[in-house]
């Protein structure tokens, strides 16, 4: 859409959710939904819920202790008692297994703690459960938000209430627009398309690191069920970016550059995901419950039967030849 904001396709889509939601109740019994939807800033989903998709339907948010360099949630008793060590273990063990980080566990007996400015964060009670990991980078931070999800689906598995009843939505934007790879190499959180907030723009020339960009993702229930972004239309400020930071040749996209040096305005947009919305609103497992006809787990069509070997005699009609790139 031309000449868009980011609070323009805000007020689309939620309009557009709440359009439909009277038919979403009617088959899920769900309870309403109301707008304007929470918005969260990236650099605060990921120190409060160690996600770019937090699911806000249940605590369990971060606190960060600078003096003992810890990162932590606090799980109260009347959840905590409900499960066993070997819960904890498994999911000790899964976390390690997935991130290769290391999570902690400990149990709240008394005040005296080697974690104590933690714990005067998080103020838990007798009997409580924190759980916490050295340091709070983006890599650590990640594997304790995998730890809070888990444990909330292991208390849910014990037929505890966790989770807040209902279809929350929430926008995540302000992410940055550049991080580096491993080899040291500035590269797009998203894509190269994305545009600059006016207010970071000027970052692009002295500091990529600092550069915001105008991203947006729309999350229910801790799912990304939507993305989008308003789009560079200055074709210097793209070709800088190919060029300069990202160490591209912009000669592979001359004729996108074109394009926009022939008068593109300001633009943006959005993509849902509405499989996956159906999946959520329907509480299918997966997303290939709510497709027609979904491909198999191996990228068959079952319904089609397809891929399959196509005849000599047709790829010739279409001039098409096959080599066999395993002949030696």
């Amino acid at each position: 859409m031309a000449f868009i904001t980011p609070d323009d396709i805000y007020e689309i889509i939620e309009n557009m959710l709440l359009y439909i939601w009277p038919t979403v109740q009617s088959t899920s019994g769900c309870r309403p939904i109301s707008a304007p939807f929470l918005r969260m800033k990236y650099c605060d989903a990921m120190s409060r819920y160690g996600s770019d998709k937090p699911d806000i339907r249940f605590g369990f948010l971060f606190s960060y202790s600078a003096v003992d360099g810890h990162t932590g949630f606090n799980i109260p008793r009347k959840y905590s008692s409900s499960l066993s060590a070997e819960d904890w273990d498994s999911l000790e063990d899964l976390v390690f297994r997935l991130t290769g980080q290391r999570i902690s566990i400990f149990a709240v007996q008394n005040i005296k703690s080697k974690h104590l400015d933690l714990l005067n964060l998080l103020k838990p009670e007798c009997g409580d459960l924190v759980v916490f990991i050295k340091g709070n980078t983006e890599t650590e931070l990640k594997a304790l938000g995998m730890a809070r999800v888990e444990v909330a689906k292991l208390i849910d598995s014990k037929g505890l209430s966790i989770y807040e009843p209902g279809f929350h939505f929430l926008w995540v934007n302000q992410f940055p627009l550049f991080e580096k790879n491993n080899l040291g190499q500035w590269i797009s959180v998203h894509h190269p398309f994305t545009a600059a907030s006016p207010e970071t723009a000027h970052f692009l020339y002295t500091d990529p690191s600092k550069v915001i960009g105008l991203h947006y993702d729309l999350v229910c229930n801790g799912q990304e069920v939507g993305g989008g972004s308003i789009r560079i239309h200055n074709p210097e400020v793209q070709r800088y970016i190919f060029t300069e930071i990202l160490k591209e040749n912009s000669c592979e996209m001359e004729y996108f550059l074109t394009a926009l040096n022939s008068g593109a305005p300001p633009h943006g947009g959005i993509a849902l995901g509405l499989d996956r919305l159906i999946a959520i609103f329907v509480n299918a497992k997966s997303i290939r419950d709510v497709i027609a006809f979904p491909k198999a787990a191996d990228g068959k069509d079952l319904l089609c039967g397809t891929p399959t070997m196509v005849d000599d005699e047709i790829l010739s009609q279409y001039c098409i030849s096959v080599s066999n790139l395993n002949k030696s």
